[in-house]
């Protein structure tokens, strides 16, 4: 098996885990795959039996996995971006929505203090009505 071969058995072998289900993509694969991608590609180009085709073939191989890393590393941070975003709203609205209890509460019981007070008052005249009657 030469240094290409090798490389083709590597990618297949994340292929492979990819289609199993063991994980989600082909770049979470090839990261944990690297050091030994990167050892075959370097395989490729040192090899003295390797053609030029071959070593332009690694170089193209490296740099199509370079791509699938770097973009799936670009999806997982715009998406840990819009999940902070979202928990960043969901706590503000949390926080407002507390605010706005709170603020209902204080009225209630401004008024209920209020209609306690003119309850005695109105106690309190309802008394003096009725001692000055009597």
């Amino acid at each position: 098996m030469n240094a290409l071969d090798r490389l083709q058995s590597l990618l297949n072998r994340a292929l492979e885990k990819v289609k199993s289900e063991q994980l989600r993509s082909i770049a979470e694969a090839l990261r944990l795959m690297l050091p030994e991608v990167l050892t075959a590609i370097q395989g490729v180009a040192v090899d003295l039996t390797s053609t030029p085709a071959q070593r332009l073939r690694a170089g193209e191989m490296l740099l199509d996995i370079w791509e699938k890393v770097l973009r799936a590393d670009l999806q997982e941070s715009r998406t840990t971006a819009i999940r902070d975003q979202a928990r960043a709203k969901y706590a503000a609205a949390t926080a407002a929505k507390i605010q706005a209890r709170a603020e209902e509460k204080a009225s209630l019981l401004k008024i209920a203090a209020k209609r306690r007070r003119m309850q005695r008052v109105l106690d309190k005249a309802a008394k003096q009505m009725e001692t000055s009657t009597t």
